[in-house]
């Protein structure tokens, strides 16, 4: 465990994901994984981030309305995958969309990471 998982008694679940941001001199400081389904954050239950990793475009599109709506107010969503051209490229379309559909601006951190903050 970290020093600041450690403060916060949590535990870091993921530390190869933050060297990395630290390495991109990222301004996302910590980075703690939860498991969770969408159905259950529907609820009263908000969340400071999300991760969303589908790298199909109808899937995408679904997710990031489904997850930004359960952020709390300055929220963070992160999209994966979200370069042109590789395989799977409908993440990029999807997260286009979305923060144009949201008046958001198109944010790609580390060439892959769609960056959303809600307001």
């Amino acid at each position: 465990m970290n020093r600041v998982a450690e403060a916060l008694g949590v535990p870091l679940l993921v530390p190869p994901l933050q060297r990395r941001l630290a390495k991109a001199r990222s301004d996302i400081t910590r980075v703690v994984s939860r498991r969770s389904a969408l159905p259950r954050h529907r609820n009263d239950q908000r969340h400071e981030s999300s991760n969303v990793d589908l790298d199909l475009y109808l899937p995408m599109k679904v997710a990031l309305k489904e997850v930004f709506f359960c952020l709390s107010r300055g929220g963070i969503l992160v999209a994966d995958d979200c370069q042109p051209n590789i395989n799977y490229d409908g993440a990029l379309q999807a997260f286009t969309e979305f923060t144009k559909d949201h008046k958001l601006p198109l944010r790609i951190d580390l060439n892959r990471l769609g960056v959303a903050v809600k307001a």
